[in-house]
């Protein structure tokens, strides 16, 4: 079952939002046949807004935009290793906590530290603010947090923040994105920062 709600009123997920609200909702019931079955219901939330500083500040409308994220999933009636990877959680990357690699926030292998197991819950959250110069160009000033575990109650050990500046290239069809982002908490296998490049914005 899926739920979706926005408020943008935008015709395409690509075009940049200045306003409004969009919020998802899914709850997914799953029988798992193997040795043994399993089944288990996984569910997320995804919120976000759009907040325009022209309401104020006397700037231009849509020039200066905050815009939060939020997100949420969990997965309940089979644990880490009986969830069948794919229906996992993962961190890390611009879909979560921007300034770690792709899937690398999270539990890992004891025996292969660089690979992720996935987790059967996941919390994450963003700030950004986008500012836009002249016609064509913009930046964007943004911080993520989040974590992967087993449950959604906050565990210090393994929450992740990263932050990070982008540049946008605005385009008939969406803004050009390329972000670049470092760890606060780096760890033995992360990189220095990362770089990523999309269209359309991170949320």
């Amino acid at each position: 079952m899926n739920l979706t709600y926005d408020s943008t009123k935008l015709a395409s997920p690509l075009d940049d939002p200045r306003r409004g609200l969009r919020g998802a909702l899914s709850v997914t019931p799953t029988l798992a046949l193997g040795h043994p079955n399993a089944v288990f219901i996984i569910s997320q939330v995804k919120l976000s807004g759009y907040f325009d500083l022209n309401h104020l500040f006397a700037i231009d409308p849509g020039r200066s935009v905050v815009a939060a994220r939020a997100l949420a999933g969990l997965a309940e009636g089979a644990g880490e290793y009986s969830l069948p990877p794919d229906q996992r959680f993962y961190g890390g990357g611009s879909g979560t906590i921007r300034g770690y690699g792709y899937q690398k926030v999270g539990p890992t292998f004891p025996n292969d530290p660089q690979t992720p197991i996935g987790g059967t819950a996941i919390t994450a959250g963003s700030l950004e603010l986008r500012q836009r110069f002249g016609t064509n160009f913009g930046a964007a000033f943004f911080v993520d947090a989040g974590q992967v575990s087993a449950s959604l109650k906050a565990v210090p050990g393994e929450f992740r923040v990263g932050f990070g500046a982008g540049i946008r290239y605005y385009t008939p069809i969406g803004p050009i994105r390329l972000d670049v982002a470092a760890p606060t908490r780096r760890g033995q296998y992360d990189d220095a920062f990362e770089i990523y490049i999309g269209l359309g914005q991170a949320f």
